[in-house]
């Protein structure tokens, strides 16, 4: 059954305030209370839509993102993939058309803890070459669309004690609300054998100092499904970054940017309707910009993991 205009709203109030109950959309929409948790657990299970916690890098004891971009040499970028994709740290990997075969996104602790991880994929069977930029400043991260497909229950706080704000009440917390961000504050204290103004309390806090944030996260296969999407490397000249970075933020299509050390100094992750506004928006609003000297776009033909749960910017 595909989705329709009253469902469409549904997502859009839902974005705005993702705890909002179906009692309150029932009366924005004029539609009965039932109606309205109907289609939102219909949406959720035909995997449009999630309601989630995601938490932030920091929270967790992560420092630093680095974007590494692997060369594979005769191998099939799905074998090195498969491996990249079983490393906590590693959040997304792309294979693309372009200078890489394959391109991941990578937390780590320190730089000492980046050195060890860039190391690690150095040594998986079929990596040729790499190439890494370490992330200075991430200027925008969307954190309200992605491949729902490529959510799986991955080992994301397997860091030390030591390295995490978060203690076993709020993990806990994060846990119930990552499965779904709706569920009551009852519940959780149920299943956490907790108090619920505890796990309000908590949450609360939580929220206010930036550690987590719900987020209504729609399917980018499903709203996009011809989409295009594409890694765009930039080098731009010194004086120039703000200026392009604030365009790029400015542009609805895009999903991420981040200012970098290493071949490139800006990189940004954009999502289109298709090949052809991609390429109207390369060539005709990116590539013009004072201050651009380089451009490459580098396409994705296959992602194979995308762990939606930790932010490195919330937008």
């Amino acid at each position: 059954m595909p989705i329709d205009e009253t469902d469409y709203r549904i997502i859009a109030h839902l974005k705005e305030d993702p705890r909002t109950t179906n009692r309150a959309l029932a009366r924005a929409l004029q539609l009965s209370e039932p109606n309205i948790a109907a289609r939102v657990a219909r949406l959720e299970e035909m995997g449009i839509l999630r309601i989630m916690a995601v938490v932030d890098m920091h929270a967790v004891g992560y420092e630093h993102v680095v974007i590494v971009g692997v060369g594979v040499g005769d191998s099939h970028p799905s074998e090195v993939a498969n491996e990249l994709v079983e490393l906590p740290e590693v959040l997304g990997v792309n294979s693309t058309f372009g200078r890489y075969q394959l391109v991941c996104i990578v937390l780590a602790r320190d730089k000492r803890h980046v050195a060890e991880l860039v190391d690690r994929i150095g040594t998986i069977d079929g990596v040729l070459y790499l190439e890494s930029c370490l992330v200075l400043d991430v200027h925008l991260m969307r954190s309200d669309v992605g491949l729902l497909r490529l959510f799986r229950k991955l080992p994301i706080f397997s860091l030390p004690q030591e390295h995490s704000m978060l203690d076993k009440l709020d993990l806990g917390i994060i846990e119930v609300l990552q499965e779904n961000g709706r569920t009551s504050f009852r519940e959780v204290g149920r299943r956490l054998a907790t108090p619920e103004a505890t796990i309000r309390s908590r949450l609360t806090r939580l929220e206010k100092n930036g550690a987590v944030r719900l987020v209504a996260v729609t399917d980018s296969d499903t709203s996009r499904p011809e989409k295009a999407l594409a890694w765009i490397a930039l080098r731009v000249r010194g004086g120039a970054l703000e200026e392009v970075a604030d365009v790029l933020c400015h542009v609805s299509e895009t999903g991420f940017v981040s200012s970098t050390i290493g071949r490139f100094n800006m990189l940004a992750l954009l999502l289109l309707d298709s090949r052809h506004e991609l390429l109207d928006l390369v060539s005709r609003t990116i590539a013009p910009m004072h201050g651009v000297q380089q451009l490459e776009v580098w396409e994705i033909v296959h992602s194979y993991k995308q762990d939606i749960r930790i932010s490195m910017q919330f937008d």
